[in-house]
Order: structure tokens, then C-alpha cells, then sequence
């Protein structure tokens, strides 16, 4: 059974901050940078749990590259 897209969807800076453990300000700068993959819906910023497991899994393996 294939995993409910609500499980996966953040919606708002403040649940995307609180899961990643930051301040929310830290969402809206890493969002405005491109630092993490956020889009949005609406004026609202979003994210999937999935997509940025996955980023940080790319950049821990190339720190442990360099």
C-alpha cells in the first residue's frame, strides 16, 4: 500500500521548521537561497518529508566524499 500523500506534505514554514528541528525564520531563509527544495501552494511554503530526507542524505554523502 503506497504511503498517504498527507503523511508525506508539510504546508507552512512553521510545521516545516518544527520537523526539521530550526527556527521557522531559518525555513524562510533556506527557502529564499534554494538551499532546501521547498515550493509553494498557494503563499504558503511546502515541502514533502521524502524529498528533503533524500537532499540531506546527497549532502551528507558528499561530505563524506570531499
Amino acid at each position: 500500500m503506497e504511503p498517504r500523500l498527507g503523511d508525506d506534505l508539510m504546508i507552512g514554514a512553521r510545521v516545516i521548521a518544527e520537523w526539521l528541528g530550526v527556527p521557522e525564520r531559518k525555513v524562510f531563509y533556506w527557502a529564499g537561497s534554494g538551499d532546501i527544495p521547498l515550493f509553494k501552494i498557494g503563499n504558503q511554503w511546502a515541502a514533502r518529508k521524502s524529498t528533503l530526507t533524500r537532499h540531506f542524505a546527497k549532502l551528507e554523502d558528499a561530505g563524506k566524499a570531499a
